[in-house]
């Protein structure tokens, strides 16, 4: 069987940032979410996009931050961030349709 020069996929970040847009009442530990408790490793970020409106969770008011993140989510996610920045989203999904099917 031929292998795969892909390598396999890790939630590690190969590099750390040295910054963040996340600070000051966008970067509180605050819950903004039920289901999302300071605790939860992922909490400051997913409060930031929340603050930043890139996110407003599900409609019942929870994140569900164990559920996958489709393709979709991940491009609104994308879109939403360009816009706030002053971008053109449409132009940095490059012309990808988010009702496109997802092949991988």
């Amino acid at each position: 069987a031929a292998q795969s020069s892909i390598p396999e996929a890790n939630n590690n970040p190969d590099f750390g940032a040295d910054w963040s847009a996340c600070v000051g009442a966008a970067g509180s530990h605050d819950a903004m979410f039920p289901d999302v408790g300071e605790d939860n490793v992922h909490a400051a970020a997913i409060n930031c996009i929340a603050y930043y409106g890139i996110t407003v969770g599900k409609l019942d008011g929870r994140y569900a931050p164990g559920e996958h993140v489709s393709a979709f989510q991940m491009g609104r996610f994308v879109r939403a961030a360009a816009d706030l920045m002053g971008a053109d989203g449409d132009a940095v999904l490059g012309g990808v349709e988010l009702s496109d099917p997802v092949t991988r």
